[in-house]
């Protein structure tokens, strides 16, 4: 039986299992969504739509700790990253660990939200 998860940000961000820790993810990152939607490195729950081009794909948030759920996203891997790009799927739920959030315009209205995989990016499907 595995230990209780007792979720903290100090302690979550530096967890190897935290892709498949529920409390880290529905309990604690879909709870503690800021106001400023941040750029930075962050770990987001989406289910990709369509494949955009050869290295990013259209997304919808659904868990967080920097956009509501619903939102649109879009998702971008490196080319170099074989491993990443052969695992994503259209209509696949993912959890990425890592990735780094931005967004194309300071105006949050007009805003096109990106997560973009890097090399310390993690993806983990749950479908």
């Amino acid at each position: 039986m595995p230990p209780e998860a007792r979720p903290e940000i100090e302690i979550c961000n530096y967890c190897e299992v935290r892709q498949n820790c529920d409390e880290y993810w529905n309990e604690f990152l879909a709870k503690s969504i800021t106001q400023k939607m941040e750029k930075g490195y962050h770990d987001f729950q989406i289910k990709l739509d369509q494949k955009h081009g050869p290295t990013s794909w259209n997304g919808v948030v659904e868990i967080s700790d920097c956009l509501p759920a619903g939102v649109p996203i879009l998702v971008r891997t490196n080319s170099d990253n074989k491993v990443i790009n052969e695992v994503l799927e259209k209509g696949k739920i993912f959890r990425l660990l890592n990735t780094f959030f931005s967004n194309s315009s300071s105006d949050e209205e007009a805003s096109c939200y990106i997560l973009t995989l890097t090399s310390i990016s993690e993806a983990y499907s749950l479908s």
